[in-house]
């Protein structure tokens, strides 16, 4: 009888330590999942949905599609400039805009319908991150959130409610230079990285 008890005891411990190593992998795959690596999926994401009209160096087309370069970035530093780039995403706009001093008035497709939480975010943060522009993003910078992304999705809006949003964004508080100067700034950071490479 003491060697069943001893046994079933033995077999209870090691029931007792599986459960625990596994929920200490569950959990360990939780932490992993929430610093998860964007880049591939970001890239891929662009070159299937955004590099036709934005094109591959960031540029976009003068006056028809706007440049992510070296624009994208003064987003990051307003206030409700995240919402706005994910909202452009998921929802399109239209209407006519300045961008580096050029006037666009072309129309962007809701990109919500075939794109994933994680590809919106993917996508938004290659972006930030390419062509120079994470040279200016604000220094406490934070990559955009698969959560954030989710949580827009679900207010729905026009396109015209989106524009709406870029409308209403005061760039005058974080960026008091004129695209020109912020365009130097970013050259003489490249020259100096050169230097030290």
């Amino acid at each position: 009888m003491k060697q069943v008890s001893l046994k079933r005891t033995s077999l209870t411990l090691l029931s007792l330590l599986s459960l625990m190593m596994i929920s200490g992998v569950a959990f360990a795959q939780d932490d992993e999942s929430s610093d998860w690596d964007w880049t591939t999926l970001g890239e891929e994401t662009f070159t299937a949905t955004c590099m036709a009209c934005h094109q591959a160096t960031g540029e976009g087309i003068p006056g028809a599609f706007p440049p992510l370069a070296k624009n994208l970035p003064r987003y990051a530093a307003v206030e409700g400039g995240r919402e706005y780039i994910i909202n452009a995403i998921l929802f399109g706009i239209v209407g006519e805009v300045e961008v580096l001093e050029q006037t666009y008035n072309s129309s962007m497709p809701a990109w919500g319908p075939s794109l994933s939480d994680e590809q919106v975010a993917a996508v938004l943060n290659h972006e930030l991150h390419s062509w120079g522009n994470d040279e200016m993003l604000p220094e406490d910078f934070s990559v955009i959130s698969v959560e954030e992304v989710a949580a827009e999705r679900e207010v729905e809006k026009t396109q015209e409610e989106v524009f709406e949003l870029r409308e209403a964004l005061d760039f005058t508080a974080a960026m008091d230079k004129s695209a020109d100067e912020t365009m130097e700034e970013v050259e003489e950071m490249e020259e100096e990285k050169d230097e030290d490479s």
